[in-house]
């Protein structure tokens, strides 16, 4: 695999999905979706296409590469995460609740008491309703993110203070860069009469923050490494307005971040015929739980899934923008009965779609 390191020079817009008309506020999620940083670091190979089908030895792989079908496309794009000094930072989990002082609690599916029975409502396909059962008032804080070592301790069962030094804020991450705008007409060099001011929420990583990402390819990775590496302008357009980043490469697996932990994982699975799948990724259902046939021999028990994600883009080859999507939100956790003995092999991130969605892990 190849590990891209990504390191803005200026603020970066990562646009909502919500229309953007002369006069409005188009605003900036965070984190951005995996399509934004695979589209970035694609439309550099098809810019570079004809001097790459010179060095390698089958050229049409680059038609696998750049092809715009999802389905087709032969690389396979993982990430992007946040990277602060040496750490490497994940979606937090959203049954991770935290009390006014600094307590952790975990909603988890429970027998439902006298006053909430899930027969009574409207939720389908589950056996139990999630919730912490707790006087204390809980919520979800700016509390977004969660290191590579504290989410192999929750995945692995962990709770309670070995979680409590591995969060990260959002604002220790980025801050809000809102800024005045003025449209201007080109044939005059003057403001537009109507609608000529509008404004823009970018974002600004802070100081030692990158993000990360990891691709690879079924063949001639060697040569894409060679590409990006050997490349004297290190730079890549990303984000809304093609905004110029700087991008460093090494050859790393992402899956070694998890190995010493999957067979640990794997036992206790076995041992209890249950287990839970965070979502590390964004994905796009017809419903608001997972679906397909890796999910057949899984019984749904209970999930956390927080609001929604809406999930578009700009399609360069049409020119237009993509249908807009309702997605699960990456942090989304669903439990399950566990009835065969390889669902943890099936599911260890494993990815919906090679671009990136659908990124998830296994736990109990």
């Amino acid at each position: 695999m190849i590990k891209f390191e990504i390191e803005p020079y200026d603020v970066l817009l990562f646009r909502d999905g919500r229309p953007f008309n002369p006069g409005d506020w188009a605003y900036s999620i965070f984190p951005p979706l995996p399509s934004t940083f695979q589209g970035a670091i694609r439309a550099k190979i098809w810019m570079k296409q004809d001097n790459l089908r010179k060095n390698l030895s089958n050229p049409n792989v680059i038609d696998g590469w750049l092809s715009p079908d999802e389905n087709k496309m032969t690389l396979k794009f993982y990430g992007p995460f946040i990277k602060k000094g040496e750490e490497i930072y994940f979606p937090l989990p959203l049954n991770l609740l935290f009390s006014e002082d600094g307590e952790i609690y975990f909603a988890e599916p429970q027998d439902t008491g006298r006053l909430v029975k899930i027969q009574n409502t409207n939720i389908q396909n589950i056996q139990k309703i999630t919730w912490v059962k707790t006087e204390k008032k809980v919520e979800v804080k700016t509390i977004n993110f969660i290191s590579l070592e504290g989410l192999i301790r929750y995945l692995n069962g962990y709770k309670g203070k070995d979680l409590i030094e591995n969060f990260l804020s959002w604002n220790e991450i980025y801050i809000n860069d809102g800024r005045l705008c003025i449209n201007i007409n080109p044939s005059s060099n003057t403001v537009k009469e109507e609608d000529g001011v509008y404004r823009v929420g970018y974002v600004q990583l802070l100081e030692n923050i990158k993000f990360v990402m990891w691709m690879e390819a079924e063949r001639e990775e060697e040569k894409l490494f060679e590409l990006f590496d050997k490349d004297n302008l290190k730079v890549l357009q990303l984000g809304g307005e093609r905004r110029t980043i700087k991008y460093t490469v090494e050859k790393h697996d992402f899956k070694c971040l998890f190995e010493n932990v999957k067979e640990e994982i794997k036992k206790k699975v076995l041992t209890s015929n249950k287990c839970k799948i965070l979502f590390l990724t964004p994905m796009d259902y017809d419903k608001w739980y997972p679906q397909g046939s890796l999910y057949s021999s899984l019984n749904l028990v209970g999930a956390v899934v927080g609001s929604d994600v809406k999930i578009g883009g700009w399609d360069l080859q049409k020119g237009s923008p993509k249908v807009l999507r309702r997605g699960i939100n990456a942090g989304s956790v669903f439990w399950y009965e566990v009835k065969d003995n390889n669902v943890v092999d099936r599911l260890w991130l494993h990815m919906d779609k090679n671009t990136g969605f659908g990124l998830k892990i296994v736990g109990v």
